[in-house]
């Protein structure tokens, strides 16, 4: 189950940059086994065989169930596969009459962007820090030639090999690696989503050169990002943590994304949303139960608890 297979991508890359990368995966899934992942990757070996699947990839929650009655035996198996995962970062899902209710919704992110998505049949896709997959199962739903998600958690890797075995995309993959890794992808993307990774970065215009670099001539980008408000070119530098995360180095406004986004050579580029975060789309639940952002800010919701201005979500549409 945990084999390296890199067929799906023999018509896309040279043969050389297949051996190249095989080598890199190889050598990354290897994390897949180390002991602090033992109990998720105990329920990817262990999951129990169930006939007559039925997924549903078309609404809000990401569906799949049996045409068979289970028994109480496997439905107790599959809970606790489930709650091994816990906490569920993205989502919702349903396995088997189980509501996983994750900390993100998901589906409102994907409602605002699924307006403005060209045709996604037969086109290939990247999804650039795809958590479990939720975005990518959406786009799978399209009848895409090839939906790649790329993320360096070993975590999520497991949980989407876990689902995906239920869910049954075949056109869906999922590998171990980082914005860095596009290299391996010059010009073969149509679409590349980049959603709620740019302030993760050092560089952030260096994660979105590699993305247009990684796209087809006429290729559409769909960037996503935490951001602060006003139209000024201005850019927060949290000092040490922003909304409890330490991994945050910029949060930019609106006009510094379209500026990075010119800079990188993208064209028509168009902003489509733009607004606060709401404490309901990020909030602490039975399946993440997690510190969220309600408690990270103000009382009034206006400030971070660190004193800086609470998050907008900024989201832009850009063609190579």
């Amino acid at each position: 189950m945990l084999a390296l297979n890199l067929n799906y991508l023999e018509n896309f890359l040279d043969q050389t940059t297949l051996d190249r990368l095989y080598l890199l995966l190889l050598s990354r899934n290897r994390k897949l086994t180390d002991i602090v992942f033992d109990k998720m990757l105990n329920s990817l070996l262990n999951q129990p065989e169930i006939d007559s699947l039925v997924s549903d990839l078309s609404g809000a929650i990401i569906s799949v169930d049996s045409i068979s009655i289970l028994d109480d035996a496997v439905k107790a198996k599959i809970l606790e596969q489930l709650k091994s995962f816990i906490p569920w970062k993205k989502g919702p899902y349903r396995f088997f009459g189980f509501d996983v209710d994750s900390e993100w919704r998901s589906d409102l992110k994907w409602n605002r962007i699924a307006p403005y998505l060209p045709d996604l049949k037969g086109k290939v896709i990247c999804d650039l820090g795809c958590n479990n997959g939720y975005f990518m199962f959406k786009a799978a739903h399209h009848q895409p030639h090839l939906v790649l998600g790329m993320d360096p958690t070993v975590r999520f890797k497991l949980m989407f090999t876990w689902m995906n075995r239920y869910i049954g995309a075949d056109n869906v993959k999922m590998e171990l690696l980082g914005f860095e890794d596009l290299d391996y992808f010059q010009k073969m993307f149509d679409i590349v989503f980049a959603m709620g990774i740019i302030y993760h970065h050092r560089d952030p215009l260096k994660v979105i050169e590699n993305c247009y670099a990684a796209m087809k001539t006429g290729g559409y980008l769909i960037l996503e990002t935490m951001g602060i408000s006003g139209d000024e070119p201005f850019v927060l530098v949290p000092e040490k943590r922003y909304a409890g995360m330490k991994n945050v180095w910029y949060v930019p406004g609106q006009k510094v994304v379209r500026n990075w986004l010119s800079k990188a050579g993208f064209r028509s580029i168009e902003l489509i949303y733009n607004d606060y975060l709401d404490v309901n789309e990020q909030r602490s639940t039975e399946w993440a139960p997690i510190d969220s952002l309600a408690q990270f800010l103000s009382s009034d919701r206006k400030l971070t608890i660190e004193g800086y201005e609470a998050p907008s979500r900024i989201y832009f549409l850009a063609r190579k």
